[in-house]
């Protein structure tokens, strides 16, 4: 008979840059109903390379047919400024050893963000601070909006060539020289 809960263990690698007010945190995920199951917070109180973690779920909660995954962060400032890449796990296991998660950098997400698909090719437009933003992959760029007589503009300060141009739902973007048509803003 299984054990009538999930274990699940590993450490955390934190970044030698990790400010001391930061909290580090794990959960375990159903990526089918995307909600967590059950999570971890430490606070970081003194420097080290690797934060131990450990998770514990019954199993009445985990959904045969369901997947599930574990990621790691560290918060700090009110978002999450580190993250893991999320892994599968087996719940068929009665205990799991993760090993090591990496924390890489993320990027800090742009408030009431607007998605657009230009066939596969995903903008962001968004607030990042004050300031409203183009997202084009790694690069960010400041926008202002243009007058048109048809929809509406916006243009990167100082480049008319990098923009964004919406009528309903519909949107061109151009962006690093390239004029992107039968865009679509998505929800």
């Amino acid at each position: 008979m299984p054990p009538a809960a999930l274990t699940i263990q590993g450490q955390l690698q934190l970044p030698a840059s990790a400010p001391a007010a930061a909290e580090a945190v794990v959960e375990l995920r159903d990526t089918t109903d995307d909600h967590v199951l059950t999570e971890q917070r430490q606070l970081l109180r003194e420097a080290g390379d690797t934060l131990p973690f450990g998770l514990q779920v019954p199993r009445g909660r985990l959904i045969p047919g369901h997947t599930f995954s574990v990621r790691g962060a560290l918060l700090a400032q009110g978002w999450a400024q580190w993250l893991s890449e999320p892994v599968a796990v087996d719940v068929q296991r009665s205990s799991i050893d993760l090993g090591t998660l990496v924390l890489t950098p993320a990027r800090r997400p742009l408030a009431f963000a607007t998605h657009i698909d230009c066939g596969g090719r995903l903008f962001s437009v968004g607030m990042a601070g004050d300031l409203l933003t183009l997202r084009d992959g790694d690069r960010s760029v400041a926008l202002q909006a243009v007058p048109t007589a048809a929809g509406e503009r916006l243009e990167a300060v100082g480049d008319a060539s990098t923009f964004v141009h919406t009528r309903g739902r519909a949107a061109t973007v151009g962006a690093g020289g390239v004029v992107y048509t039968g865009c679509s803003l998505l929800r």
